[in-house]
């Protein structure tokens, strides 16, 4: 079961890290200065004060599977756009749509891999967690930049796009089959209330 788990986030963590290889070179591809990358990123900072609005209210209220199912459709959304942007405004909306996305996700997995560990082990499943963040590191950048070369920037997006959407499926399928919220201690209550 947490193989399960650990092995579709690494699923995520590879998009994550294939982003930051992807997105430089497509805006270059794009004709904007690589310069422009790093504002892009800045933007970030700016999302993350969003994080109140996805982290209480109706969002809040979702279980975790679901919630996090949303946050891979933005996620997913977000790196459509990029396959279609080929302007600045393109790139933040993108950027915008998926760090949203990114927001809903981030912390539930963190939650949803401590709560699914049994005590004594959970240190053991965070590290596993953890180690799929290393490992994406040192994969991603030269698979990114390959798929760009390969199958263009368009495709690249869309597939990144699709990976999203079927780890949102995913979510689902698992939160709704394999998982019972009464199981892993989690209710319809915000994750760390």
């Amino acid at each position: 079961m947490m193989a399960d788990l650990v092995h579709a986030d690494k699923d995520r963590v590879v998009a994550y890290g294939l982003y930051s290889a992807a997105i430089s070179a497509a805006s270059v591809l794009a004709g904007l200065l690589a310069a422009v990358v790093g504002g892009i990123d800045l933007l970030l900072l700016f999302v993350i004060d969003a994080v109140p609005l996805l982290t209480t209210g109706p969002a809040a209220r979702l279980d975790p599977f679901r919630a996090m199912a949303l946050g891979f459709v933005l996620l997913g959304a977000g790196f459509a756009f990029n396959g279609l942007a080929d302007s600045l405004s393109g790139f933040i909306l993108a950027t915008v749509v998926w760090s949203l996305g990114d927001i809903l996700l981030l912390g539930r997995a963190h939650a949803l891999i401590a709560a699914i560990g049994p005590a004594p082990a959970r240190g053991r499943y965070m590290a596993a967690y953890g180690v799929t963040w290393g490992i994406a590191a040192v994969v991603s950048p030269p698979l990114g930049t390959q798929l760009i070369s390969s199958i263009g920037v368009t495709c690249t997006w869309a597939s990144f796009s699709v990976a999203a959407l079927l780890l949102g499926v995913a979510h689902l399928i698992v939160g709704k089959l394999t998982f019972t919220q009464s199981r892993i201690g989690l209710n319809s209550q915000p994750l760390g209330a």
